[in-house]
């Protein structure tokens, strides 16, 4: 009996023993409570190199969890040793539908105006200062916001931001649209309305919001169409489509190859019901040309319009002074053709403005 109660003594001796050493596997010099050397690489004594350190896993007195490096600073530590991002960190969900890889950083104190939960982005950068980014979400009294920013330069500077409401702010913390941009918004390409579709102008009120003119679907619509290569004498269509019922302010504009353009604008009713369509002149101006810069019109029907253009030079590729002369007729509601009264092939355009 008293040689079994001093073999359990000396065994229990050493277990605390084990407990409060540093454990290592692989490893005959931990670095901190439990150190796991990938590649059985570090040294007997001393401190593991940068190289070294680069396949470790160590777990300090303080609870700090260093992967790639044996002296962490945060609770979470890690060191790549590649400029593989994939060797950071990385979460796969299993295969099937929703299925979700979720990293999720959570603040729980008690849910209060200012507590937020972040994740942030340092890059040390060169020898002047680096940038840090963060993403998270903030508390504001009953709301929950989701942010973006960074301190690059300074303070932390607010990029975008969006509210529980669901509007996005960009360089504003307090969007009142579902997008509202404190600053120049730039379009890089914008696509050309197919054919004679409409469409509707944008502007902007006192406040910056995009507004259109009119509550009216129909108001401020542009529709435009362009007939190419209509030859001395020829005949082809403007422009067709033209809703019934509506009435529009017309521009018309041909030029020739030396820069010359003449622009002239119209009034267009278009009602097909008992043929109450029509088409009348406004005014214009040419480029060309001294005192006489009006176009004449004559109105040979309601239908049918020649527009003239006095005092035009002539151009190197061909075009005399007739050249710019044109008439437009309405050969039935929905549709301007254009007929070239000049001596060689020109080119037309048309944009109408719709009032009614």
């Amino acid at each position: 009996m008293k040689k079994n109660v001093s073999t359990l003594m000396l065994i229990a001796s050493g277990f605390l023993s084990f407990v409060n050493a540093q454990v290592g596997i692989s490893n005959s010099n931990p670095q901190g409570t439990f150190h796991v050397d990938g590649a059985k690489d570090n040294p007997a004594t001393g401190i593991p190199s940068v190289i070294q350190q680069a396949n470790d896993m160590v777990v300090t007195n303080t609870g700090d969890m260093g992967v790639g490096i044996t002296t962490p600073s945060n609770k979470l530590h890690v060191v790549a040793s590649t400029a593989n991002l994939n060797r950071y960190a990385l979460i796969d969900a299993p295969a099937g539908n929703n299925n979700l890889a979720i990293m999720a950083l959570r603040n729980t104190s008690p849910l209060a105006a200012g507590n937020f939960s972040l994740l942030g982005f340092t890059n040390s950068g060169p020898a002047s200062g680096g940038a840090n980014w963060g993403i998270g979400s903030i508390r504001t009294s009953t709301a929950e916001d989701f942010f973006m920013g960074n301190s690059l330069g300074g303070g932390y500077l607010e990029r975008l931001r969006i509210t529980s409401a669901g509007n996005v702010g960009i360089g504003t913390s307090s969007p009142t649209e579902l997008l509202d941009v404190a600053g120049h918004t730039r379009v890089r390409t914008m696509d050309i309305v197919a054919g004679s579709n409409a469409v509707t102008p944008v502007y902007a009120d006192s406040n910056g919001v995009l507004v259109k003119a009119s509550p009216s679907a129909t108001f401020g619509a542009v529709i435009s169409s362009v007939a190419n290569n209509v030859v001395s004498g020829g005949t082809a269509p403007l422009i067709t489509g033209l809703v019934d019922g509506g009435g529009y302010k017309a521009v018309v504009m041909v030029g020739d190859a030396c820069g010359d353009v003449a622009i002239a604008e119209y009034y267009v009713i278009n009602y097909s019901a008992s043929s109450l369509y029509s088409i009348n002149g406004l005014g214009g101006s040419t480029g060309s040309g001294n005192t006489a810069k009006s176009p004449t019109f004559n109105q040979i029907s309601r239908f049918s319009i020649t527009t003239t253009w006095a005092d035009v030079a002539g151009c190197a590729d061909g075009g005399n002074p007739t050249a710019l002369n044109y008439t437009l007729t309405m050969p039935s509601a929905g549709t301007i053709n254009v007929t070239n009264n000049g001596n060689v092939m020109r080119g037309y355009r048309i944009a109408l403005t719709r009032w009614y």
